[in-house]
């Protein structure tokens, strides 16, 4: 939840997203306008993942799933980190999703694999119109990388990247 007038100055929601990682993009840029986001742990929200509203078969195609949440993540690194920051950032995760590509293929998920290939492919496509996006976000932001990095961050458990990109190869779902 947030306020009409924060949602518009942040830029509402990025059109180009469609699936993945919005409301993160969104809260990002909340962020980096100076505004507050919180973690409420006992809010309660309901989603429509696997219902009449949005069937799983139907909704998180691969298509969907790993092309949007590989084009979106990557996506959104662009728009929202400082130069300094996305030049650290960025090589590790594009180095990732290239690596569970290869690994999407070499496991026989093919399509999958070519899926987050194709994300990949989107961002140096679509280049010039992220770069205006970045633009328009670094030039309006209030706070800086170095500011915000200690609400973001957290150290993840030992394990804990191995164990979700073996999921990911696995069932081929995020989370």
């Amino acid at each position: 939840m947030m306020r009409e007038e924060v949602f518009f100055e942040a830029g509402q929601f990025d059109e180009d997203f469609g699936i993945l990682g919005e409301e993160t993009d969104l809260s990002w840029r909340v962020w980096l306008k100076g505004h507050k986001v919180l973690f409420v742990p006992d809010a309660i929200g309901y989603h429509a993942f696997n219902t009449k509203f949005k069937p799983a078969k139907e909704y998180y195609t691969s298509d969907r799933v790993h092309y949007n949440g590989c084009r979106n993540y990557i996506v959104m690194l662009l728009k929202n980190l400082e130069k300094g920051t996305l030049w650290k950032i960025l090589p590790l995760h594009v180095s990732a999703w290239i690596f569970a590509g290869c690994a999407m293929i070499a496991t026989l998920k093919i399509r999958q694999g070519i899926n987050i290939f194709r994300g990949l492919m989107y961002c140096v496509r679509s280049y010039e119109s992220i770069a205006k996006k970045r633009r328009k976000i670094q030039e309006k932001r209030k706070i800086s990388d170095r500011e915000l990095w200690p609400f973001i961050f957290t150290r993840a458990p030992r394990g804990y990247y191995t164990q979700r990109l073996t999921r990911y190869l696995r069932i081929g779902l995020h989370g």
